[in-house]
């Protein structure tokens, strides 16, 4: 049906109905990649038209999980990966945050990696505070991505990591060379500080294998008084 209709001079492919949404913006949403692939092949079909809340069909996409539909959009240059809605919350955000590792390579070859939404979190701190290795490992092993920056409230994902107590992610973290396990959020608080506030032993395992706990660690976590952080210092 949608063929014929698109084969009519009169139609115009990128009508928005009373909610704001185009049908390729409806196909994106409900997954449907064959419609999503006739309606892209049309030259007069815009791929980034936003809907409501400043929604475009990328967006919607990569919010719904749709790999098929994520690598359609993709194919046509035309069609922004880094356009966020008004969330601020871009494909690659939206991807990561779900859990989403195969959307989150795709998107890796074209979004801008550390863009960060509102709150200030990138991709990557938004995998680590949600606990997905699998989102998070394509964003490590993409060089250009920074393991090191820090959001709005000063945390990096190693931080939220171990403040969660997602084991795993901390691990896969620390396997990056360059991933600064010191750096202090405003009151001081380190990753180091966050796991044995959680009592997380095994994420304080890895952290003090990392680098072993000094003098200014105890000071941190000492005002804590857990059993675990004597036992581990």
């Amino acid at each position: 049906i949608v063929k014929l209709l698109l084969g009519r001079k009169d139609i115009n492919p990128d009508f928005s109905d009373n909610h704001g949404r185009t049908p390729l913006s409806w196909a994106a949403r409900l997954c449907h990649h064959e419609v999503v692939k006739l309606l892209l092949e049309r030259k007069d079909v815009t791929p980034d038209m936003s809907g409501p809340f400043g929604i475009t069909p990328l967006v919607t996409a990569a919010k719904h999980g749709s790999h098929r539909v994520v690598r359609l959009l993709l194919q046509r240059k035309d069609a922004d990966p880094n356009t966020a809605d008004d969330t601020g919350l871009t494909p690659l955000r939206w991807a990561a945050g779900r859990g989403d590792h195969s959307v989150v390579k795709l998107l890796l070859e074209r979004e801008d990696h550390d863009r960060a939404h509102h709150y200030g979190q990138t991709p990557l701190t938004s995998a680590a505070s949600a606990g997905s290795d699998r989102a998070a490992k394509p964003l490590l092993g993409c060089q250009k991505v920074n393991p090191n920056i820090t959001d709005k409230t000063s945390k990096t994902a190693l931080s939220w990591a171990a403040r969660r107590g997602h084991d795993g992610l901390v691990k896969i973290l620390l396997g990056r060379g360059d991933v600064n396990p010191d750096i202090p959020n405003y009151d001081g608080q380190t990753a180091f500080w966050w796991a044995t506030s959680s009592r997380n032993k095994l994420a304080v395992n890895l952290l003090e294998a990392r680098q072993p706990a000094n003098g200014s660690k105890f000071t941190e976590v000492a005002p804590l008084g857990h059993g675990l952080n004597m036992k581990e210092l």
